[in-house]
């Protein structure tokens, strides 16, 4: 297969303080595929990272992607293959890539004996040489895994397949070290039109599965939650009602050893955040528009939950032990589509994005990137990652219905703009296209936008720029 030169980015990003400017610390350029996507990746016990993902070439579903760099993004090994038997294997979405207690790495991904698929299972040692590769599962339109946990040398791992008539099942399935089938389980199957989107291991013998299950007296379909044996034994079950369709996306376990739910709304692009006690009870929701199919989640301390969602940028929101949004931000790159796929706190206070980006124009590859926000304050203003002028807005803070100036940096010269004002749920409040003539500033009404802290943010000559404001 064809390989081709093109620009892999690990960002090492270092925000000092309250309005200062964002600082690049580092960029490297790797030699990937055509294409090539980010899906998951972990901090390993030597202090480094494997991220996973896949390599498009010439069609077809692409090559699987493992690369392990250290904590400077300097890349220590690279795998890449595409075959099992003659097939084509992949790496799909979900958390599919954990370092075993035998300091090993477990990946699990997609084999294509065309024009079925089955689960592909793949374990690597630390120096990426291959230890073994297997398949799982009869044949069908589609099947995948979608989380991996380790139980005392062996691993239970969430699946689901598409059968003829276009409807997904999900099933557990539990192997040993060496990739020997011990069980699998349909009985856990109780979703109608999804499937587990997140696995999270409590103890030895007890584990959470978020997923959906459809209300046949709603209509709707509702997050759940399933509490199950190391059997695949559904102890408790708990049900995430709400009036419009909801899926269960993500769950986190926090240090205080409660719990954090994000939910995703079917018809819209918002997220519920729910926080339960060790008992599954309600302490807080919160709710969140974000622009992206995919909310991801750090824990930073005690009063600090850092949220990360994407579109056409990252998008930051920082949430307190209370659920209130304390502020949220926006990193850009020079791109129009951001998918982020996973966050973890690397060491301290630092957080480590990863995912890929694309112009989505025709023939423009994907990109993939990790991006590391450092500080304990995290992130301040933030504004375009390439570009070091400063959108200058002014008064601030501006009283409310009172009109707010802008200057936009650069050469003056007149330009189409897209202007936005967003809150800190990430709504947008305003949103205009508008001609800026040659002296690049321009003035924008405040009328009937509340007290609080807003986020301005204008893209023109295919640059984006912004900075927060405050209306008093």
């Amino acid at each position: 297969m064809n390989r081709f030169c093109l620009s892999v980015f690990l960002v090492l990003i270092f925000v000092q303080a309250y309005s200062q400017p964002l600082v690049l610390d580092f960029q490297k350029s790797y030699n990937f595929g055509i294409n090539s996507t980010c899906y998951d990746f972990i901090k390993t016990s030597d202090s480094c990272f494997v991220f996973v993902g896949k390599d498009f070439g010439n069609g077809g579903d692409g090559n699987y992607s493992i690369t392990k760099v250290n904590s400077l993004g300097d890349t220590l090994w690279r795998r890449i293959g595409d075959l099992y038997n003659g097939q084509a294997c992949c790496i799909s979405k979900g958390k599919l890539v954990v370092e075993t207690s035998s300091g090993n790495y477990l990946i699990g991904g997609v084999y294509f004996p065309t024009p079925t698929s089955q689960i592909y299972l793949i374990m690597l040692d630390p120096s990426g040489n291959l230890i073994w590769e297997k398949i799982f599962g009869s044949p069908s339109i589609y099947m995948a895994v979608d989380g991996i946990v380790e139980i005392d040398h062996t691993f239970l791992l969430t699946c689901f397949y598409t059968d003829s008539g276009n409807t997904n099942h999900d099933f557990l399935m539990k192997i040993n070290e060496m990739g020997d089938s011990l069980w699998s389980s349909t009985a856990f199957n109780y979703l109608i039109s999804g499937y587990p989107e997140s696995i999270l291991k409590l103890t030895n013998n007890s584990f959470c599965i978020i997923g959906t299950e459809f209300d046949s007296t709603s209509l709707v379909n509702q997050a759940r939650i399933s509490i199950i044996d190391s059997l695949g034994v559904v102890g408790q079950a708990i049900i995430m009602t709400d009036s419009a369709n909801m899926t269960g996306h993500k769950v986190y376990k926090l240090k205080d050893n409660t719990f954090i739910l994000v939910l995703r709304y079917l018809n819209s692009n918002d997220f519920k955040i729910v926080k339960l006690d060790s008992a599954y009870n309600l302490i807080w929701h919160n709710r969140i528009s974000t622009f992206s199919s995919t909310l991801s989640f750090a824990e930073l301390d005690e009063n600090s939950l850092v949220f990360i969602g994407s579109r056409d940028a990252i998008y930051v929101w920082r949430i307190d032990s209370t659920g209130t949004i304390n502020f949220h931000d926006i990193i850009y790159f020079p791109a129009n589509f951001v998918e982020v796929f996973d966050v973890v706190v690397s060491y301290g206070s630092k957080v480590l994005i990863n995912g890929f980006y694309t112009n989505a124009q025709g023939g423009d590859p994907y990109i993939p990137f990790l991006v590391q926000l450092r500080d304990s304050t995290f992130l301040s203003t933030i504004n375009s990652i390439y570009s070091n002028a400063e959108l200058e807005l002014f008064p601030v803070p501006v009283e409310m219905n009172k009109t707010l100036k802008i200057k936009l940096p650069g050469n003056a010269g007149s330009q189409q703009a897209t202007v936005k004002i967003i809150n800190l749920l990430g709504q947008i409040l305003f949103h205009k296209e508008l001609i800026i003539f040659d002296e690049n500033d321009f003035e924008v009404s405040l009328e009937g936008i509340e007290k609080g802290n807003y986020m301005l943010v204008i893209s023109a000559n295919n640059r984006t720029h912004s900075n927060k404001f405050i209306i008093n």
